[in-house]
């Protein structure tokens, strides 16, 4: 009899539990549920949120590389008003002339308007071009022909060893064009000694070496050209907060140091064209990706690079 009570009242215990929640319990399971509504409908909101900023940024960003690398008719259109709002020497006329050429890959990149020089050692400086994959270049044909080692060179301690051709350029004198150099304070005359390149798993360049019997570590030197160009030598800081203020670093799969970009002579003639650079002196090794460019700013303060060039020492072709 004892044991019979006790599992009634148990049961009884147990039902009255169930059917009579209090009241805390039935508007706690409220809550949850509207809680959990809340969430989802917040999770859909800011996941919209999230793709619409991902529009924008790309649509953003699809301007601000149009600007920055202008097609071959927008650049050209630039270059055309340039000739006939400015007054211009004969040589600066000739190099804008040529600026509105489309880039020939295969050609040597001595035959380029202009061409990147980086000091990336104490001792190694020279004009750097990179290979463009599914173009063979002139330089490759010639790597071809005098790279009797056939060596692959890659990193060795962190340290790019570069392998030079000494008879690469002897065989093809005829067609090197006269070249200059120019700093952030001079120009001079080129004389080129040797073509090299360096493969690597993430980097891989040519190297134009040349004399730099007049050269020293302080001068910075930038760009070369195989036309004699009318420069203005001066800085423009106001510029150089443009271009920084310009770059959107979220719009670049790599490291960019465009952001660090100074000015350091304008074509003479205009008020609004620069060269300009990104680089650590004398020896680069801060920046990623130092570089050069030539830029014209417009009156509503918008750049355009008419030249962009540097070189990836971040090896971004193997993210």
């Amino acid at each position: 009899m004892k044991k019979t009570l006790i599992i009634i009242l148990a049961c009884f215990s147990i039902f009255s539990c169930k059917e009579n929640p209090s009241k805390e319990e039935k508007i706690s399971f409220k809550d949850l549920k509207l809680e959990t509504t809340n969430q989802t409908n917040q999770s859909k909101l800011e996941q919209s949120i999230s793709e619409e900023k991902e529009k924008v940024t790309k649509i953003d960003c699809e301007k601000y590389f149009e600007m920055k690398f202008p097609n071959d008719s927008i650049k050209s259109s630039i270059i055309d008003e340039v000739l006939q709002n400015n007054k211009l020497s004969e040589s600066n006329i000739n190099f804008l002339q040529s600026l509105k050429n489309k880039r020939d890959y295969k050609k040597l990149e001595i035959k380029n308007s202009l061409s990147p020089i980086f000091r990336i050692s104490k001792d190694e400086i020279g004009i750097f071009g990179r290979p463009y994959y599914g173009e063979s270049s002139e330089e490759e044909i010639l790597i071809k022909k005098f790279d009797t080692l056939k060596t692959q060179n890659g990193y060795n301690n962190e340290k790019i060893v570069t392998n030079y051709l000494p008879n690469a350029l002897e065989s093809i004198k005829n067609e090197i064009p006269e070249l200059y150099y120019y700093t952030d304070k001079k120009s001079d005359k080129l004389d080129l000694k040797e073509l090299g390149y360096f493969k690597g798993e993430c980097l891989d360049f040519y190297e134009y070496t040349f004399d730099t019997s007049n050269i020293t570590l302080e001068d910075k030197v930038l760009f070369s050209s195989k036309h004699k160009l009318d420069l203005v030598y001066e800085n423009n800081s106001k510029i150089d907060s443009l271009i920084e203020n310009k770059v959107k670093k979220e719009c670049w799969d790599c490291p960019s140091s465009d952001y660090l970009m100074k000015t350091f002579a304008k074509i003479k003639g205009t008020d609004n064209l620069y060269f300009a650079y990104a680089d650590t002196f004398p020896i680069n090794n801060e920046l990623d990706m130092p570089s050069r460019a030539l830029i014209i700013v417009n009156k509503d303060e918008s750049i355009y690079y008419l030249w962009h060039d540097g070189i990836d020492l971040f090896g971004c072709s193997c993210l």
